[in-house]
């Protein structure tokens, strides 16, 4: 299980349920059967699949399995490389099981393998599924699911599997049952009241409350920070209320680029409190809340979201005056959170109204008590910077703690404001006193916090007998913003939201990949060429200074696929046009809008091996793309003759497509070759060796072309919406999620190290999308909801910083045993960036000319350097100064 989860699974976990492992013989300590396999053990496997199954010795034990296949064929069905327990599991439905097992492997695709127990009745997992990484040495995977089914033992299959030739050994596999409850996070303590919601009069500001919107249920995302504002004008409660605004002409665009790059003004925008009220299924709750509107009878909408279960709706009318509104449910989860705006659609005709909302209060009962705060003192942490992220080190972080005191007397509230690193290590311990009045608030500024300093900084405050969950923490950045136009790091999609753009560009990552000018977008039917809203998609990089590379992503529209009738129920622009030269007009017409402001043009989306463009599932091969792309890039130089045309399989570099498009001639149409990787959490170190077979492919078929990653993952989130967290979005993000946010921060900068040191030039992260309030939100890979950072988000900022704007390898005498270093002139200077292989400490001496920076870009003593796993820049003047003393 992923280190971060562990304190919060053990306060779940309650007693194990059993002592015995349900696995039969997975230490594999009694030997083999009759079949020289491991005793209870099989090979699952189309017959064209050679694959065997036996002893060796185990991880720290006389016998281990060992998994081995010499040829493997992708097409069959059953392509599977297979051990299996068949018929020996029993588990019940709604039970929570722990996985466990020790593995390593070799020589296996991508490094990829997979565990699941399957309900052999209908061929379906079971709910207890894990994918893991089979790295060279031995590794330990745990994970925790919760039975969907009853399965009999004789109905099931235990099975671990891989899709390639390899091996893959196993050892001390076991499967048992848990006492556990799943945990919604963040989830809302209790405080001295019936009141479950924090803040709930604003007192506080807008402390632990966010946006939502139902006008955006789309993949892409929703609100990803308040969209509504404090007013001290008037109240029903204290001296503050939430002001909403409906059909505001100020309200902020939503422009996402793929499929529909429509702008979408945000009309409805509704008030949700952050985090989720645990609550008893079953029983009768009330929400309530005082409401009042600048319009008579405005229609307005509670919604309650649960975490497994259908979302309730009341809608109310709105009147001009201050008024208790209350929402009855019973709800059919254990975590619950609410929201409360405008009604679509309303008021009528779009005319601008205003909606105000004060009092709110959710508690366990039919009839809604009188409004009380959560707890008699309430205290908040914010900052005025956008996303939290400070731009000035030497002046530190700017830090506002409010105070709320619903008491009849004056209180004297004593605590502590505390700051923990990237590395989790308390940088701050401030002593914090303030007076607030009876039934009063006060505000104490904090500036200058953690001067001259860089990196990720989490806040929290910490009181004498509040809980610590009592007040939410605040994620920070401190750090130099970086100074170029260019970089070698990008987004696969811009964020949907502006406010976020200047974020991206602080962080280095200067290119955006947009999907926005499909041919569906810009020629909705034939000859009808509008570029309006495409324009404005584009128009917005240029705005925030990002470099765009423009896709071009379907090989035809709608209205001139040659789909068959079958084919247009789905996947219609996947095929190729029907009407000759209307490709190549689509793009002329495309790079004649925008070759004025935009140089890199790149060609279909992942075609061939997946359901974008020229699926080889509808006939097509590589050589159909090559053809596509040979129109393409003679169109586009045309066009504007120094642009960059990027083409390419769009899969990784072991993949067949790929091996295909180079030895049948398609660099010759590229000036660039595209990836993409969504890599197991492993060594970054393991796809080196790809990357150096595909450069000497290229060499030998016209030469080497650059690379770029226009699509890769790493991922992470510290506070997961869900524990355990089954996924952090779609499958490509989850196999590529790290165990931490620190973890996926030493990967994020080891992958730079080790691609941009191989023949990538850019690397593009996916995908750019903001998640809803208090759910998942993996896509936005640097971000939380607000924009505030994860510690990714300050890695990539000193990642960007050091190499530059254009990094080139080069080869540095600095060498010692166990360590990794990658070299590259920034231009000014030599850096290295450097860690320990085996995650061993190794100790070594850099010469005197050589400076020194951790991973946030804070400078480090190097006299002499302890290195560890996490990795460490190095500079100097020349690549000689980087030898050993």
């Amino acid at each position: 299980m992923k280190r971060v989860f562990s304190v919060a699974l053990q306060a779940l976990l309650l007693i194990p349920l059993a002592e015995a492992n349900l696995v039969y013989n997975g230490s594999f300590e009694l030997g083999r059967g009759n079949s020289g396999k491991p005793k209870g053990w099989e090979t699952s496997g189309h017959r064209d699949i050679r694959q065997s199954l036996g002893l060796v010795a185990g991880h720290r034990s006389d016998h281990g399995a060992e998994l081995s296949c010499s040829a493997y064929r992708e097409s069959e069905p059953a392509a599977h490389v297979m051990a299996c327990q068949v018929g020996r599991i029993a588990i019940k439905k709604d039970q929570w099981y722990r996985l466990s097992f020790w593995s390593r492997g070799s020589h296996i695709d991508r490094h990829i393998c997979q565990a699941r127990l399957m309900d052999m009745r209908t061929w379906k997992s079971s709910g207890i599924s894990v994918l893991f990484a089979a790295t060279p040495t031995w590794r330990y995977s745990e994970t925790f699911g919760r039975s969907t089914v009853d399965i009999p033992a004789s109905d099931s299959r235990l099975q671990f599997w891989f899709n390639s030739t390899g091996s893959l050994w196993l050892d001390d596999i076991k499967l048992e049952p848990v006492e556990m409850e799943a945990g919604y996070r963040p989830e809302l303590q209790p405080g001295e009241t019936r009141n479950l919601l924090y803040n709930g009069s604003f007192e506080c500001g807008l402390a632990g409350w966010g946006s939502y919107t139902p006008e955006l249920p789309a993949w892409p995302g929703n609100l990803f920070r308040p969209l509504c504002n404090i007013d001290t004008t008037t109240s029903s409660v204290g001296t503050h209320s939430l002001r909403i605004e409906a059909n505001s002409p100020e309200a902020p665009v939503f422009q996402w680029d793929y499929r529909d790059a429509s702008p979408k003004k945000i009309k409805s925008p509704f008030a949700a409190h952050r985090g989720w009220a645990k609550v008893r299924a079953g029983q009768p709750y009330t929400f309530s809340c005082y409401l009042k509107s600048s319009k008579p009878g405005m229609a307005c909408a509670i919604r309650m979201r649960q975490s497994e279960g259908r979302s309730q709706y009341q809608y109310t009318n709105v009147g001009t005056s201050w008024q208790r509104h209350s929402f009855r449910f019973v709800p059919e989860s254990s975590h619950i959170w609410l929201s409360v705006g405008p009604k679509p659609g309303r008021p009528r005709n779009g005319e601008r109204a205003t909606l105000w909302l004060d009092g709110v209060q959710l508690e366990l009962g039919s009839r809604p008590s009188t409004f009380r705060h959560r707890s008699r003192i309430e205290v908040a942490l914010s900052t005025s910077q956008p996303g939290n992220i400070f731009s000035k080190p030497k002046d530190g972080i700017r830090l506002s703690i409010d105070f709320h005191n619903a008491s009849a007397e004056t209180q004297n509230v004593v605590g502590r404001l505390v700051a923990m690193d990237f590395f989790d290590q308390e940088v701050l311990n401030l002593h914090v006193e303030q007076e607030v009045p009876a039934l009063g608030r006060a505000r104490k500024h904090l500036s200058g916090i953690l001067a001259e300093r860089q990196g990720y900084y989490r806040f929290a405050w910490r009181q004498d007998g509040m809980s610590p969950d009592a007040t939410p923490s605040l994620r920070t950045a401190l750090l130099s913003p970086y100074p170029y136009s260019d970089s070698a790091f990008g987004m696969n999609h811009p964020f949907p939201w502006k406010f976020m753009l200047p974020l991206c560009k602080s962080a280095g990552l200067t290119w955006m990949r947009n999907w926005a000018v499909s041919w569906e977008a810009v020629e909705p039917t034939q000859g009808s060429w509008d570029f309006s809203h495409t324009d404005v998609s584009i128009s917005r990089m240029q705005e925030a200074k990002l470099n765009t590379l423009l896709l071009l992503p379907f090989p035809s529209a709608s209205w001139n696929s040659t789909a068959t009738e079958e084919g247009k129920q789905d996947h219609v622009t996947a095929y190729a046009s029907r009407i000759p030269g209307s490709f190549q007009n689509y793009i002329e017409q495309s790079v004649r809008q925008y070759r004025d402001g935009v140089d890199c043009f790149a060609v279909l989306n992942e075609p061939v091996y997946t359901m974008y463009a020229l699926p080889e599932r509808y006939g097509y091969s590589t050589a159909d793309y090559v053809s596509h792309l040979e129109t393409a890039y003679t169109v586009i130089k045309a066009e504007k003759p120094d642009s960059i045309v990027i083409g390419g399989i769009g899969a990784w570099t072991d993949r067949h497509w790929v091996r295909e498009f180079i030895e049948g001639g398609g660099l010759q149409w590229c000036d660039v070759m595209d990836l993409h990787l969504y890599p197991a959490t492993i060594p970054p170190e393991l796809f080196e060796a790809d990357l150096v077979q595909c450069r000497n492919l290229m060499q030998k078929h016209g030469g080497a072309k650059p690379m770029w990653l226009t699509e890769f993952g790493c991922y992470a989130d510290d506070d997961p919406h869900m524990i355990p967290s089954p996924t952090i979005g779609d499958s490509a993000m989850s196999r590529a999620n790290w165990p931490n946010e620190r973890a996926a921060s030493e990967a994020l900068v080891k992958t730079a190290a080790v691609f941009l040191s191989t023949g990538v030039e850019k690397i593009f992260y996916h995908g750019g999308t903001c998640g809803v309030i208090n759910e998942k939100c993996g896509g936005s890979v640097f971000f939380e909801y607000g924009g505030t950072p994860r510690k990714m988000y300050a890695a990539q900022n000193a990642l960007a910083r050091i190499l530059g704007p254009a990094p080139q390898p080069i080869a540095v005498p600095l060498r010692a045993d166990g360590v990794s270093v990658y070299g590259f002139d920034t231009g000014n200077r030599i850096s290295a960036i450097v860690w320990s292989t085996n995650g061993e400490m190794r100790r070594i001496k850099p010469g005197p000319n050589v400076a020194g920076a951790d991973i946030m870009g804070n400078s480090i003593k190097v006299e002499t350097l302890e290195v560890s796993a996490t990795p460490v820049y190095l500079t100097a003047p020349v690549a000689a100064d980087l030898a050993l003393d």
